[in-house]
């Protein structure tokens, strides 16, 4: 794999993740072109950064409910970048959907998740959910 593919795999193609590790790697390069082992040597870096500048602020606007249902959707996931159902969310809070709406419309608003189709739910960005299941 060449550096603009593993590039890609580990940004996940999200223009800004492109950026950030970019410059992870860029920074990380002992020399030019940059290589495939100089991303996944600065792939920590650029996590780091993406994790404080990024990811912390979107969750930190998340009222303590919808941090309920993020790291549900995370944990059902396994971190992987997919839609879930919004009924597996509900069973495995052991609550009724109904009860999560408001949550689930409340982060549709903030924008970050969306609906990949009727009765599923899925991150914005990629990666969010890999990092909701490194948070307390």
């Amino acid at each position: 794999m060449d550096a603009l593919d593993a590039l890609y795999e580990a940004s996940g193609g999200y223009p800004y993740f492109v950026q950030a590790y970019g410059k992870a790697a860029w920074d990380a390069a002992p020399r030019s072109p940059i290589a495939a082992p100089d991303v996944k040597l600065a792939a920590p870096e650029a996590e780091a950064e993406l994790a404080v500048g990024f990811f912390g602020s979107r969750y930190e606007r998340a009222t303590p409910a919808e941090r309920e249902y993020l790291r549900a959707m995370a944990e059902l996931t396994e971190g992987r970048d997919e839609p879930v159902g919004t009924a597996g969310i509900a069973d495995h809070l052991s609550r009724k959907a109904s009860s999560l709406s408001p949550a689930r419309d409340s982060l549709l608003k903030k924008g970050l998740v969306f609906s990949a189709q009727r009765g599923q739910i899925a991150f914005t960005v990629p990666h969010f959910g890999r990092y909701l299941l490194t948070q307390p």
